[in-house]
């Protein structure tokens, strides 16, 4: 079922496909089961303003199509409850959206073929919780880069209560290997990531370019770097286990400050890794890793580490 709820809608719904058996069965029919709830507000529409809906189903996969989008002006909105599966992307909004109060809720999109939620444009308060997102077996090729949950522009942004797996990249020599479960880039501002667990994707379990990021009760476990930090982040306690790369990652200028780290592993991955000067504070630690693991790994000159109770190996 999708629920959208509000005075006004900029929502474009592209359907839902039953599972095909075979590449050549994703250019065949689509059996689409969509049930669109509108309330009062939305058809009786506001002052000077126009609400609309527009529900769109197509007889062909599109493989570039995400299964809603979101146009024009978004006010006030609910989207959810949502299950699907075998989709290109579960939610998308334009580049040239204005989103103001977006809430997104109960999503539960399996089999994905690239991304489960994408946010982009003007947006100002989009919450997103009780979700499960999760790709296809299939890891993806270039240029598509998977992402669980991809947040490329905005502020006052909220992710809680949720799981983001398996968004993965063919390995291929010589180039980097994309598939992060949640990716913040730098023109987003304050967001707010609690209680989410992001597992077996090939790059970052979270990828953080984001500024005045904070951060709590996170689990990373499986991921190639199970935090990538890369601008200012405040955080509470952060789980990582069984990282490939690192537990923490740091880029050139990361100003990270971690309440409590607790580490797990079978490998001698780092606990922190540092690509050029950063700054990072770890109040207190409880690690369980094999001797000899590595603190902190990488480029120091010019670094501050600070690591407290407990951050020993």
């Amino acid at each position: 079922m999708i629920m959208v709820s509000g005075p006004r809608s900029g929502l474009k719904l592209l359907g839902r496909s039953k599972p095909m058996q075979s590449a050549e069965a994703r250019t065949g029919a689509v059996i689409a089961r969509l049930r669109l709830l509108l309330v009062a507000g939305l058809v009786a529409g506001i002052a000077g303003a126009t609400a609309y809906a527009e529900i769109k189903t197509s007889r062909q996969i599109n493989p570039k199509r995400p299964f809603i989008q979101l146009k024009g002006l978004v006010q006030n909105q609910v989207i959810g409850p949502l299950t699907i599966s075998d989709s290109f992307r579960a939610i998308e909004s334009d580049k040239g959206v204005r989103i103001r109060n977006l809430r997104i809720t109960g999503i539960d999109a399996t089999r994905l073929q690239r991304d489960g939620i994408r946010i982009r444009g003007d947006a100002d308060g989009v919450v997103i919780r009780n979700f499960r997102l999760a790709m296809r077996d299939q890891p993806q090729s270039h240029p598509n880069l998977p992402i669980g949950i991809a947040v490329q522009e905005g502020r006052n942004i909220s992710i809680d209560s949720g799981s983001t797996s398996g968004f993965q990249m063919v390995f291929v020599p010589g180039k980097y290997t994309n598939g992060d479960g949640i990716a913040t880039e730098r023109a987003v501002d304050g967001i707010s990531i609690t209680r989410v667990r992001a597992s077996d994707n090939s790059d970052g379990g979270f990828d953080l370019k984001s500024s005045r990021t904070r951060l709590d009760q996170l689990t990373a476990v499986r991921n190639g770097r199970n935090y990538r930090f890369w601008r200012t982040v405040e955080a509470g306690t952060l789980t990582s286990a069984d990282a490939r790369n690192a537990h923490i990652w740091l880029a050139r200028g990361a100003d990270v400050r971690i309440r409590k780290l607790v580490a797990t592993s079978r490998s001698r991955s780092p606990v922190v890794r540092i690509e050029g000067p950063a700054k990072i504070v770890i109040d207190s630690c409880e690690l369980r890793l094999p001797p000899g693991t590595r603190l902190v790994a990488g480029s120091m000159a010019g670094s501050q580490v600070s690591l407290g109770r407990g951050c020993r190996t």
